[in-house]
């Protein structure tokens, strides 16, 4: 960090992030969540169950290429910080927003079979739901908390080109709430998901990855 508003960092997404997680390494800071399809001007917590809260001190500037960074404790002076940015890719990953809607069956397209969703209640004070591909449809976590997962019959099914909500509780499916939500794709059964045949840039500051 260097403490002036507008320091920019690359990202090398090669889009506008649509969810972005800040960290402090060196203070005991919460763990800092923005998204554009947020509000550019609101801020999340991913380590609490807060809702969407207004901010101007913390919030940064998304373009392609960078990061502008406010001057907040997520900048702070000679500290060391860390990012992760995600973008939608056609067939990996999406970023996006859903209404509740307090009926069992809400469906969310992704345009891939889900292998593994987070949801947040931007409405309400409600924990980060995580489900996923791998457990039992049954089975979730949620990211704010160090609890053993849970049991729900009424979660949420991973279907052919999204996901399912079964259930109409305030997590993931009360009515007129918004959502904003975090899917990758179940690769492990369809080889035309090759998440890592990107192009990516090389740069000085950037790494090339290869395939396999």
């Amino acid at each position: 960090g260097d403490g002036v508003e507008g320091h920019e960092i690359p990202h090398h997404l090669g889009v506008e992030p649509e969810l972005s997680i800040f960290k402090s390494r060196d203070s005991a800071a919460s763990w800092l969540v923005q998204s554009p399809l947020a509000g550019s001007s609101s801020f999340l917590l991913l380590d609490t169950t807060a809702a969407l809260a207004p901010s101007t001190g913390a919030i940064s500037v998304f373009s392609e290429a960078t990061i502008a960074m406010g001057a907040s404790i997520y900048n702070i002076i000679a500290e060391n910080h860390i990012s992760y940015h995600f973008a939608s890719k056609a067939g990996v990953s999406k970023v996006g927003k859903y209404i509740g809607t307090g009926a069992a069956g809400n469906y969310v397209d992704c345009g891939f079979k889900a292998g593994w969703v987070m949801v947040k209640n931007l409405t309400g004070a409600n924990g980060w739901y995580i489900i996923d591909a791998i457990r039992d449809p049954d089975n979730f976590f949620f990211a704010d908390m160090s609890n053993a997962e849970g049991v729900n019959t009424n979660n949420g099914d991973l279907s052919a080109n999204g996901f399912h909500l079964r259930g109409t509780g305030t997590s993931t499916n009360a009515l007129n709430s918004e959502y904003l939500f975090l899917a990758f794709a179940e690769t492990n059964t369809d080889a035309t998901k090759a998440w890592t045949d990107y192009t990516y840039p090389t740069t000085a500051d950037t790494l090339s990855i290869a395939q396999d």
